[in-house]
């Protein structure tokens, strides 16, 4: 009937949606995978942002609650984003273990105009995020496979207050 398949196409669609957010392209760069995360989450994605979290915070908080502690869009609609450098830096993982190894991902978010007829960049913010390496275990032909992807994390704050739903 028609509800039969409006229900598989609403699981396709979840399926899809929870493969395209945890399967990143062949070989997605740190810095690239940390904009992805800052699109969805500015773009108030945040189901799709929580389905890549690391899996110690993402066992501890539902995405619904997640959600509630990004409040309004920081930054003007207009602000861009941009990697200004990459490292390798052992970073502890609020919830979970201390100096996992990680890939710090410095951000730059600027907005760009002209003023008196002149090209003006203003930098709003810098930060860093760390990026994680994790492997989750995938159906294959052969059995169960490993499939390494990018995983993010909260600042220590807001998991606290995420895992405490006082966000």
């Amino acid at each position: 009937s028609g509800d039969d398949s409006a229900g598989t196409t609403q699981a396709q669609a979840t399926a899809t949606e929870r493969s395209t957010a945890e399967a990143p392209e062949a070989q997605e760069q740190p810095g690239v995978f940390v904009l992805r995360v800052n699109d969805y989450i500015r773009k108030g994605q945040f189901r799709r942002a929580w389905l890549l979290l690391h899996p110690v915070q993402k066992k501890a908080i539902r995405a619904s609650t997640m959600s509630s502690c990004f409040g309004q869009n920081q930054w003007p609609p207009n602000a861009k984003l941009k990697v200004t450098e990459t490292y390798r830096e052992p970073w502890e993982i609020p919830g979970g273990p201390r100096d996992a190894p990680s890939t710090a991902v410095t951000v730059q978010v600027y907005v760009q105009y002209r003023e008196e007829g002149s090209d003006v960049t203003s930098v709003l913010e810098t930060f860093t995020q760390h990026a994680f390496q994790v492997s989750r275990r995938i159906p294959s032909p052969s059995g169960l496979g490993e499939l390494e992807r990018w995983a993010w994390i909260l600042a220590p704050d807001t998991f606290q207050a995420a895992k405490s739903n006082s966000c």
